[in-house]
């Protein structure tokens, strides 16, 4: 193996630029600039492992929760998630330049730095390019075909007005990935 061989397999599969504005402001070491940190697919059972804690902590933050209050429903739904990013998030963040190592900022205690120096707002962003990054390496997803992308439009405007809110969201949420990817400057 070459040297540029065996430097570009340590290369994480995507990168994220976080923000200063993603850390909570009274954080000491939070980085001052715009940083750069790699991103890394976890596994499947880093997954149920962050499902299981997630659970727990929505748990733990909601334990009265009546599931036939939507308000109790909707908080339990809201802890867990926020549980769920931090995990994967504090999973995910690596050295930009070495997907083995954790990425400095949080190298102490990457789960517990990340639910206690992100912003929600710092979660979602690292979250959602994680996402794009999973989505585009996904083995199980297959490439819409040149007749698919030429029907989308059609197709679009057929079944928007038949979708659940929860549905159009994740289309929504789904068909922003392809947008910032065709137009990533706006």
């Amino acid at each position: 193996m070459t040297v540029w061989s065996a430097n570009e397999a340590s290369l994480p599969p995507g990168f994220v630029n976080i923000p200063p504005n993603a850390f909570r402001s009274d954080w000491e070491d939070r980085p001052r600039e715009v940083t750069c940190a790699g991103l890394r697919l976890i596994s499947h059972q880093d997954l149920q492992v962050a499902r299981a804690q997630a659970r727990e902590r929505a748990l733990k933050a909601i334990p009265d929760a009546d599931a036939s209050r939507a308000s109790d429903l909707l908080a339990f739904a809201d802890a867990h998630n926020d549980a769920l990013l931090a995990h994967i998030v504090s999973q995910a963040l690596c050295d930009p330049n070495d997907v083995s190592a954790t990425w400095e900022p949080i190298k102490a205690a990457p789960e517990d730095m990340v639910r206690e120096y992100f912003t929600s707002d710092g979660l979602k962003l690292v979250f959602d390019a994680w996402e794009r990054t999973r989505l585009t390496l996904d083995p199980t997803r297959r490439e819409a075909t040149d007749e698919e992308i030429a029907a989308f439009p059609a197709l679009l405007a057929a079944k928007v007005p038949t979708l659940s809110a929860l549905k159009l969201t994740r289309i929504r949420r789904l068909l922003s990935f392809v947008i910032d990817d065709l137009n990533p400057n706006g």
